[in-house]
């Protein structure tokens, strides 16, 4: 018997009931979780290709530093290293999922929108489950907004046990959903896309008008994005919702805020930024450059002495660890790892970068002189470098650990000159 069952129309839904009902999974319209009926609502509104896949093994699971997770897991801190190795032991112990894993396929991976923990648990268990894998026959640009509005509703709020949004988590979620209206282009035709187009067409149109124009429509975007999406966010009093919708709006699109920077805006430079900190030139930068970023390393090997992480996306600090640990338990390791990050593009305020980068050196400080790494012989953090993040009062800086006796510490690598 096929592992897939496939269903391409909403009449096939009562299949798709019977057969999660056989494994033991509960049908998400069926579901106690609101965020489970609102996603299966959207997914049924707008006909969206959908299929059942037995037995997955999770073999094929994306890794958190792919680009393509920022749409599908919309929060701030993407994972959870400790609540992955807990749903693994329950996992091992028997405990059996309630609801399904929800996601989509790019580039023969696959992403979870619904259950992103909880598939890293299953897939350190080494268990098997049906998944639910949607939107497989849509173009690129759909898959990202169809990705971004369906983990938007599973991060939303509710009175379950979960972790809840944090306010950096809904305003990177509001910049997410700004981004995709602004690429809806006219070439693209599903059905769900079409509100993203009128949406751009009206601001596009508003801007020729006034600055005020514009600002309306898309003040009124999230105005319904908010009741849609995050319905428990926002007060039910009238001018209380007004004020604290403002408030979100301002801290996502102030323009008189400069210190956001592009994703990109490093890009192409990691060389030079490198070399800036560690470099064998001399004063007229003659000479053999014996340290430097290379682009194509950036992933781990069995016979690779350093690996440099690129860890600019979801959480780095966590992610960076998290994928030591995956490629620890692929049997891939390395002596030392050389990292490159920066915090998350909402984060504004000067004393949160600092506390931000503080709280990276203690964590890899941390993982340096803990007892586990020494154990699974885990590599060794060895050098950083925090990104310029801010026009004003921030600057790229560089620490290289120091080993003493027992442990060892973060000195600061002062630029060369």
């Amino acid at each position: 018997m096929s592992n897939i069952l496939e269903l391409n129309n909403n009449s096939d839904h009562d299949e798709i009931r019977k057969e999660l009902v056989r494994q033991g999974l509960t049908y998400p319209n069926d579901s106690t979780d609101p965020r489970y009926r609102s996603c299966w609502e959207y997914i049924r509104l707008y006909n969206i290709n959908t299929r059942v896949q037995k037995n997955y093994d999770f073999f094929d699971l994306a890794l958190e530093s792919h680009e393509f997770s920022q749409r599908t897991q919309c929060r701030e801190n993407n994972i959870d290293t400790e609540k992955v190795e807990n749903y693994a032991i329950r996992f091992t112990n028997g405990e059996r999922l309630l609801n399904p894993i929800i996601g989509i396929y790019h580039e023969d991976s696959f992403f979870p929108v619904f259950g992103n923990q909880r598939s890293r648990g299953m897939k350190l268990a080494s268990r098997t489950t049906s998944i639910i894998v949607i939107g497989e026959n849509l173009s690129y640009a759909d898959k990202k907004l169809l990705a971004s509005r369906i983990s938007s509703m599973s991060n939303r709020q509710t009175n379950l046990d979960v972790d809840k949004d944090s306010r950096e988590d809904i305003i990177y979620q509001m910049q997410g959903e700004w981004d995709l209206v602004m690429e809806s282009g006219d070439n693209e035709t599903t059905v769900f896309n079409l509100p993203y187009q009128r949406t751009r067409n009206a601001y596009l149109k508003a801007t020729e008008e006034s600055e005020i124009a514009a600002i309306q429509v898309q003040r009124k975007h999230f105005d319904d994005w908010f009741s849609q999406i995050k319905p428990d966010t926002l007060s039910e009093d009238k001018e209380k919702r007004k004020r604290q919708l403002g408030q979100y709006f301002s801290d996502a699109f102030n323009e008189n805020i400069k210190q956001r920077l592009s994703s990109g805006f490093h890009n192409g430079n990691e060389q030079s930024i490198y070399n800036s900190f560690w470099s064998s030139t001399d004063v007229d930068g003659e000479g053999e450059e014996l340290y430097i970023w290379d682009t194509k390393v950036h992933s781990f090997s069995n016979d690779s002495k350093t690996v440099q992480m690129d860890a600019r996306c979801g959480n780095p600090k966590q992610n960076s660890i998290t994928l030591v640990l995956y490629n620890m338990y692929q049997g891939k390791c390395s002596e030392t790892v050389e990292i490159m990050l920066r915090p998350h593009q909402g984060m504004k305020d000067i004393d949160k970068i600092v506390k931000y980068e503080k709280d990276c050196r203690k964590i890899f400080a941390n993982h340096n002189n803990g007892p586990k790494r020494r154990e699974w012989k885990l590599p060794l953090f060895d050098k950083l470098i925090f990104l310029q993040h801010t026009t004003d009062g921030h600057k790229t800086t560089a620490w290289e650990w120091k080993k003493t006796a027992n442990s060892g510490f973060w000195q600061q690598v002062k630029e060369i000159v």
